[in-house]
């Protein structure tokens, strides 16, 4: 398992395609990689793994070592978690059904959404073909939105309020779709049947959410958790949690010594889903990198200098 400190900084492995909600093609998605340094990369598309069926082994670029991945909604007491699963096989027979069962759920609960929603705009203005793009394993409500946003009721909306928008904009119509999760220990469960290694996604929002740290993580871990994804960019322009980036890489150094405490495999995970994302988001990774490399050197860290904020 790639995951350990000498790699942290060669991988990426939380990355979305069309297969999911992201907007570029498997291949499309590797080839964007080029030249940024990663070496090892896990595509973890939401509940699903077309994208390593849809990959032949020679157009994966040269330099790159793909590692099979996915992303599962799990539900840890009252918080929806999502949890990544790391070098498993892909066509084990368990991950097979689950995956097959819970894609038939998800297009039943969004073709009835589509037909509420059309009914809201007195057209039919979506369905399957205009909303989900042929290769999209996982039906999601990201591409409702997107299609929402062309419809001239809504296209004065900026896209990165798109996502805040249509959610108040169903909720005040009692429009929802009820997808059915994995207990975070049936999760584990599966992916470890799979032959792979469960990682905790993005923990800094659950924490910011008040989930209970670290006490939750040493229960995870008795569950079997292998893993924590420490390295992620929690600071993004116009995110709540995270308001200034000296905030965000106090939480990845939290993390970090909670990961050595519980003795966890340490993941770096840029979560890009499209790649307009990609700069800012492996920049702030980078200064994430130079804050734990201050956490490990003899000299006191000062978070506010690493983000450009001190004096």
């Amino acid at each position: 398992m790639v995951g350990l400190h000498q790699d942290w900084w060669e991988q990426d492995f939380h990355l979305h395609t069309t297969c999911s909600d992201g907007s570029l093609r498997p291949v499309e998605l590797l080839e964007s990689l080029a030249g940024l340094g990663i070496r090892h990369v896990a595509i973890t598309d939401h509940e699903s793994v077309r994208a390593y069926q849809d990959l032949d082994a020679h157009r994966v670029p040269t330099g790159l070592e793909l590692h099979p991945g996915i992303e599962l909604d799990c539900q840890w007491q009252d918080f929806e978690v999502h949890l990544l699963g790391l070098d498993f096989q892909p066509d084990h027979p368990d991950l097979t059904a689950y995956l097959e069962h819970i894609h038939q759920v998800r297009r039943a609960q969004y073709l009835r959404l589509m037909q509420a929603i059309n009914r809201e705009l007195r057209e039919e203005f979506l369905t399957p073909e205009t909303v989900f793009p042929p290769e999209t394993d996982t039906w999601m409500k990201p591409h409702i939105f997107q299609r929402l946003g062309q419809h001239p009721r809504f296209q004065h909306l900026d896209p990165e309020d798109r996502y805040r928008f249509f959610k108040e904009w169903l909720a005040d119509r009692g429009l929802r779709v009820e997808i059915p999760r994995l207990r975070l220990a049936e999760g584990i469960d599966l992916i470890h049947r799979a032959g792979g290694y469960a990682v905790l996604a993005h923990p800094g929002y659950y924490w910011k959410h008040g989930m209970a740290f670290p006490e939750s993580l040493r229960v995870m871990k008795e569950m079997g958790l292998d893993g924590l994804e420490v390295f992620y960019p929690y600071y993004q322009p116009n995110a709540s949690e995270f308001p200034t980036e000296a905030a965000a890489i106090e939480t990845v150094l939290t993390l970090y010594q909670w990961g050595q405490e519980f003795h966890l495999l340490m993941t770096r995970g840029s979560d890009i889903h499209r790649p307009e994302h990609r700069t800012e988001r492996y920049l702030h990774l980078r200064r994430v990198q130079q804050a734990v490399a201050a956490l490990l050197g003899p000299t006191p860290l000062d978070v506010r200098d690493l983000a450009g904020e001190g004096a």
